[in-house]
């Protein structure tokens, strides 16, 4: 199995982040993300929306197709405004899933537009294999609100089926509540 650090430093530095915080994760390490950061945010206060769930379906077996939900900037802002989006992680390059339309590139491109977003912090991804290494680059919106919807919904490739869940059940604010 194949090393990788890195994710831990920006791991610690979101998990400080007060409850109902929406980090929405672009990148193939998710999992490695996701870890470190239940290992510091013990009250989990929040909330990690992934990119391959929300802008695009990949199953398991890949010969089941990928299907692009979100495929342009605006269509992305405008999910994330919907689901009270505050920190975009985003990993730089990321192999596996540039491959994927013009998903992650859009994804950077909307990240990195002044106006919207400041750019926070960079840390080196480092791994025993060169496909894995990389860079997550931080970004915080720069007007953050609370979500415009009250659900999560997302697609499950593999059997058709959709999952709900209230964001408030989640800690996440919304704009009815």
């Amino acid at each position: 199995a194949p090393f990788v650090s890195g994710t831990e430093a920006a791991a610690r530095r979101l998990a400080a982040s007060p409850r109902g915080t929406v980090v929405l994760y672009g990148g193939n390490l998710d999992g490695n993300f996701i870890f470190n950061l239940r290992r510091f945010d013990r009250g989990r206060n929040v909330v990690v929306l992934r990119v391959s769930k929300l802008f695009f379906t990949m199953p398991a077996m890949k010969a089941h197709g990928i299907k692009v939900l979100v495929p342009d900037g605006d269509q992305m802002l405008t999910v994330m405004r919907n689901l009270g989006v505050r920190y975009v992680l985003v990993e730089d390059p990321c192999p596996a899933f540039d491959r994927v339309g013009r998903v992650m590139a859009e994804l950077r491109s909307l990240a990195s537009r002044e106006g919207l977003f400041a750019s926070l912090a960079e840390y080196p991804v480092p791994s025993t294999e060169d496909e894995l290494q990389t860079r997550l680059k931080l970004y915080e919106f720069r007007e953050p609100r609370p979500a415009d919807e009250e659900w999560l919904t997302i697609h499950v490739p593999l059997g058709g089926q959709v999952i709900r869940v209230p964001l408030e059940r989640l800690g996440v604010p919304t704009r009815r509540r």
